[in-house]
């Protein structure tokens, strides 16, 4: 069985191409190591600020089954992948005087996993630490001056808890200024920016990242749905951002 097999139950979230990806990507690295997998069942719901994720993996044998429940989604599922590569490993070294296994001539996959995660570049090694930010309330003009202050072209928006409720960028804030204003003056532009909240523009549907994710993660999701940046949420709270141009850095850097 293929993961293009996976049976997903939404039970009160948003579908999500790029989170699919992602626990496809991350099952196809459990299932070479699991005899006859017969069926793969993934579960996503939010309970309360807690996004839960169940994978159930049956097989010849009986079934192997891990939850990750964390305030991101993508860091749930890296914990509910975790706990069934724990199982899988324990299983395969009970049976290691018995079978021929995969397990004989390589490290287990647990130990190879956490050697391939020391190696890897995460996003927290790229990213913007403790990102500007704005609240829903702040006007355009106050995001726009963050913008032009400190080259950015990206800013969160919060709640007062430094929770993510938005995201607001450069493209948004010219898309508003030519609607509204297309052939008044700048002073004009600039009053009707102080007078509009960012939350009458700002992205409410925003896809946030875990700083442990790897890079190449980070990009093929940024890549697939054409995002300029990726918020980053640690417990629930933003902890960075990381754009197009920390890529281009990270490229610059290793080529010297």
């Amino acid at each position: 069985m293929n993961t293009g097999e996976i049976q997903t139950i939404f039970k009160n979230v948003k579908q999500s191409p790029a989170v699919l990806d992602y626990i496809e990507k991350k099952i196809s690295k459990i299932t070479p190591y699991i005899h006859d997998v017969r069926g793969i069942k993934c579960s996503f719901k939010i309970e309360n600020i807690w996004h839960v994720v169940d994978i159930i993996i049956s097989h010849a044998e009986g079934r192997y089954a891990g939850r990750g429940s964390s305030k991101d989604m993508y860091a749930s599922i890296d914990l509910a992948v975790r706990r069934i590569e724990a199982q899988v490993h324990k299983s395969k070294k009970m049976k290691s005087n018995h079978t021929c296994s995969v397990f004989r001539h390589e490290e287990s996959l647990c130990q190879k996993e956490g050697k391939r995660l020391k190696q890897e570049v995460t996003v927290n090694d790229l990213m913007t630490p403790k990102p500007f930010t704005v609240f829903e309330d702040d006007n355009l003009q106050f995001a726009e001056d963050i913008m032009q202050w400190r080259f950015i072209r990206h800013i969160p928006v919060v709640n007062e808890s430094q929770r993510l409720v938005g995201l607001i960028t450069h493209r948004d804030l010219l898309r508003a200024s030519l609607s509204s204003l297309t052939n008044q003056s700048r002073v004009l532009q600039k009053k009707s920016n102080l007078g509009t909240p960012v939350k009458k523009i700002m992205r409410n549907q925003v896809l946030s990242i875990s700083p442990h994710v790897s890079i190449r993660e980070a990009a093929e999701i940024m890549l697939e749905n054409k995002f300029g940046c990726l918020p980053v949420v640690k417990r629930g709270r933003v902890c960075g951002i990381i754009t197009e141009a920390d890529f281009v850095k990270y490229v610059v850097a290793l080529s010297e």
